[in-house]
């Protein structure tokens, strides 16, 4: 089998290698033969076999030579491309802002036959996009809303509805359009935050048959929202290509700018752009220009203009039964990753600085700065013991000054002797075996002991009857003591913990002894 995760031939084989040939080969052979469950488990190990794959390859920081899948790495939102398809109203502008929710469903097993199931994965558009009138089809860039390795999961097809609440929602009393806002009254349902970003269509009065997004919901009771101010005109461009979202201005035949906004979407027969707050919309317009790209597109009829006051009812629309719009991913999902090298980082007390690229972060990380390694500990340590010309005793776990404990590496016993490959389990607990010992969990790796001489800095205090004074008859309270303790062997002690303690690494254990016998 190859190196990597398993895959379904890999699988297959192996079903064969181990079950007997007049078992396998009715199952592959014979038309009708039940071997779904075979290759269903076949197709599920392999997926896990992937997982794993993805997840142990992960705890790498640096590529290797037998890396199968990526290493470490930051976390990464997966992209995905959606297909929008018209089916109706191909006369009306739709258009599709981030922040919009489309929802990962596939089929599970129902007792009537497969049913549709949610599984939580919800995918946003990256910028917005629109259909202008006439288009039938629109290509959306979106984006996973949370990280992970688990948003390239869906498979083509399975990113397939739109996420909203209240489609249908109807109120027969009145709406009032006041420019930018309508204020729903009587009785009935009333708009609310989850229908921000879908349609309403106006029933009747003065905005009859007009349908309008709705781009903030203001709160309030009864509900107050904000509808959207495309502007759509039916023209010709005649002049560049428009980029996308670049500040467009509207003049008239004098050439005076009459309305200002953003451009939404662009062709060779259509234009729409949203018309600024401040901005009204002046019907004299004749050329519209971009700002950004010095594209014209000359007007010849309007198609639809900002929200007028009036009074009427409105009914909440569903995207893909009243808007007729259906969308889904042709293809799977792709770049989703878990922030895998951040826990490694963490673990090492590495923490990533504000936007710092994966790349920099990968070689802190894999590389931490001198102040962590043995070398840096022993200088530490040196510095505080260099001015009464000493040196540390440095035993990191596993090394030749402290080995730990073999449970049958040798014996004292062996003949000739090798007295390297004896350890702690047979070892009379001499000097020279001092440093074979049982480790336990917390132990085993990353620990080290940092060895100091006995100091002899001299005793403070009295002895208890000694000479013809003692501490019992001294008259001043603060010399009324005989149990003195080395002040300044402590001291030195204290100041080389703390400079060790600067030193070491996050989460690594380490030790302070007294070291008679010698570094060896």
């Amino acid at each position: 089998m190859t190196s990597g995760p398993l895959t379904r031939a890999d699988l297959e084989a192996l079903w064969r290698d181990v079950n007997d040939e007049s078992y396998w080969r009715p199952l592959v052979e014979s038309p009708g033969a039940p071997i779904e469950t075979v290759e269903q488990s076949m197709a599920q190990v392999e997926r896990v076999s992937v997982a794993v794959d993805r997840t142990t390859q992960a705890m790498y920081i640096f590529q290797w030579s037998g890396q199968s899948d990526a290493p470490a790495s930051g976390e990464a939102l997966a992209v995905v491309a959606l297909r929008v398809v018209r089916a109706s109203s191909f006369d009306r502008l739709v258009v599709f802002e981030p922040g919009l929710s489309i929802a990962h469903v596939t089929d599970d097993y129902g007792e009537d036959g497969a049913k549709p199931f949610a599984t939580g994965r919800r995918y946003t558009p990256l910028l917005r996009c629109a259909l202008l009138p006439g288009d039938a089809e629109l290509t959306i860039p979106a984006v996973a809303e949370r990280p992970g390795t688990g948003y390239n999961q869906p498979q083509p097809g399975t990113i397939r509805e739109f996420v909203q609440t209240g489609g249908g929602l109807t109120n027969t009393g009145r709406a009032t359009p006041e420019g930018l806002f309508a204020t729903s009254t009587g009785a009935g349902p009333q708009l609310a935050p989850g229908h921000v970003g879908g349609y309403v269509e106006f029933l009747d009065g003065p905005m009859a048959g007009q349908r309008r997004q709705i781009r903030r919901y203001a709160g309030g009771s009864p509900s107050v929202v904000e509808f959207d101010r495309y502007v759509v005109f039916r023209g010709a461009t005649t002049a560049g290509e428009f980029v996308p979202g670049e500040r467009v201005l509207a003049f008239d035949v004098s050439g005076a700018v009459v309305s200002t906004g953003t451009l939404v979407a662009a062709n060779a027969m259509f234009f729409a752009f949203e018309l600024d707050a401040t901005s009204a919309y002046v019907a004299a317009a004749t050329v519209v220009v971009g700002t950004s790209s010095a594209a014209t597109f000359t007007i010849e009829s309007t198609i639809q203009q900002p929200a007028v006051a009036g009074v009427g009812a409105w009914r909440f629309l569903d995207w893909t039964p009243d808007v007729g719009v259906a969308i889904t991913n042709p293809e799977p999902p792709a770049g989703g990753r878990a922030a895998m090298l951040d826990e490694l980082g963490l673990e090492r007390n590495v923490p990533r600085a504000s936007r710092e690229p994966d790349a920099s972060y990968q070689a802190r990380v894999g590389n931490p700065a001198d102040v962590v390694t043995p070398n840096a500990i022993r200088r530490a340590a040196n510095h505080v013991l260099a001015p009464y010309g000493l040196a540390c005793c440095f035993r990191q776990v596993g090394s030749r000054l402290l080995p730990g404990f073999f449970y049958d590496a040798g014996s004292s016993a062996n003949v000739p002797q090798h007295p390297a490959a004896n350890y702690a389990y047979d070892m009379p607990a001499t000097s020279a075996h001092r440093n074979k010992v049982l480790l336990d969990l917390a132990h085993f790796r990353g620990w080290f002991r940092v060895g100091v001489p006995r100091l002899h800095l001299g005793e403070f205090g009295f002895a208890y009857d000694v000479g013809r004074k003692n501490a019992y008859d001294q008259r001043l309270a603060q010399s009324n003591f005989f149990d003195g303790f080395p002040v300044g062997n402590r001291a030195v002690y204290a100041a080389l913990w703390a400079a060790v303690e600067r030193a070491r690494m996050g989460g690594v254990r380490w030790d302070l002894y007294i070291e008679d016998v010698g570094c060896f």
